[in-house]
């Protein structure tokens, strides 16, 4: 269970001492400041999860306290009980106005002032959690704006190329009917990133064949590396297989992968593919001679809340959400995913992703 922490902001002794009483008994962290000069100080230190702030204190009331602190954004949002030995109206106006999320008057009623420090502490996990949620269905989003785009250009290229020359309408039939299975399989694995993150799904794990599974991925890519002129190197071991759950592996996994590659890759460029066994594990790399990162963007790459989209080598859009998406997915079959990026004018410019899978 956490523990939550609770700043007392008061320079009356006294006071400080009955409250921390009465707090400590319910397990709450105390943290004491006589002033708020103090508290500033104390809060940079440690966040807290509640401040009961006095209202009279000299040098800087509460009133000054509470406006720095909510002027700065990362201390807005924690929640200010005012302590206060007065009832008129005005200054319990004022206490909501600077931002104050309740107050409680002076003496102290121990069972009104756990009351009131639960339901705000309450009231703040349940607000943390909203905003998870919230961030969790924008992620999902993102990510099924990110992965259709492929298989639905897919099928509009199938289409114009079928009105161009009606003798392809039979070959370009059979791209769209992959294409359509590749749309339901990114809808079934964003699904299943959904129940990920809500602990409702645990990932059935099969042996898959590497060099099927990445083939059928590359005829739902073929007519954008044929538009980019970029020639695919596959060398995988015919009987190479991973333990990997099969959609997720091929849909949200190695079809982001290979956007990835072919949006920083130079028209006539190479992305080579390999496999092989290393040790105990399987080692998967797609390699590209594109343009690579700058540091700064690799150091974020798995993290969601920070921008690393960026235009490809012919003006190609992202989101920039497809390599969380895929650590993800990888971490949950127990593999582990690493990155190798040079930018020119390195010899070795482009950029490697390896995979380290388990073999079936």
């Amino acid at each position: 269970m956490k523990e939550y922490q609770i700043l007392i902001v008061d320079d009356t002794s006294a006071n400080v001492q009955v409250l921390g009483q009465i707090l400590s008994t319910k397990g709450y962290q105390i943290v004491i400041a006589a002033n708020g000069k103090q508290a500033l100080k104390a809060v940079e230190q440690q966040i807290p999860d509640l401040i009961l702030l006095d209202i009279n204190m000299p040098e800087m009331d509460g009133f000054e306290t509470c406006k720095v602190l909510k002027s700065q954004e990362s201390f807005a949002e924690i929640p200010i009980l005012f302590l206060t030995a007065r009832t008129d109206a005005d200054d319990i106006a004022k206490a909501f106005q600077m931002g104050g999320s309740d107050y409680i008057t002076k003496p102290f009623n121990p069972l009104e002032l756990l009351a009131r420090v639960h339901f705000q502490i309450s009231l703040k996990e349940k607000t943390r959690e909203l905003n998870d949620t919230n961030e969790k269905n924008k992620q999902l989003v993102r990510v099924l704006l990110h992965d259709l785009r492929n298989p639905i250009s897919a099928i509009k290229s199938a289409n114009e190329m079928a009105q161009e020359d009606k003798s392809l309408t039979d070959t370009m039939n059979g791209l769209v009917g992959k294409a359509v299975d590749n749309c339901l399989n990114i809808l079934d694995s964003v699904k299943k990133m959904y129940a990920i993150d809500e602990a409702m799904y645990s990932p059935q794990l099969t042996s898959v064949n590497l060099k099927e599974a990445i083939q059928s991925s590359l005829v739902i890519f073929e007519h954008r590396l044929v538009e980019k002129k970029i020639t695919v190197h596959l060398d995988i071991p015919e009987n190479l297989n991973a333990l990997v759950d099969a959609s997720s592996f091929v849909y949200s996994v190695f079809n982001n992968l290979l956007t990835n590659a072919m949006k920083f890759s130079y028209s006539g460029s190479n992305i080579y593919i390999k496999g092989c066994r290393e040790k105990d594990t399987i080692l998967l790399s797609i390699k590209d001679e594109g343009m690579g990162m700058p540091q700064s963007i690799l150091n974020n790459i798995f993290d969601i809340s920070k921008p690393t989209s960026r235009e490809g080598t012919q003006g190609e859009k992202g989101t920039g959400y497809g390599m969380p998406l895929v650590k993800k997915f990888v971490e949950l079959f127990g593999g582990k995913l690493t990155i190798e990026s040079f930018e020119k004018p390195h010899p070795l410019q482009g950029t490697e992703v390896s995979l380290h899978l388990k073999e079936s």
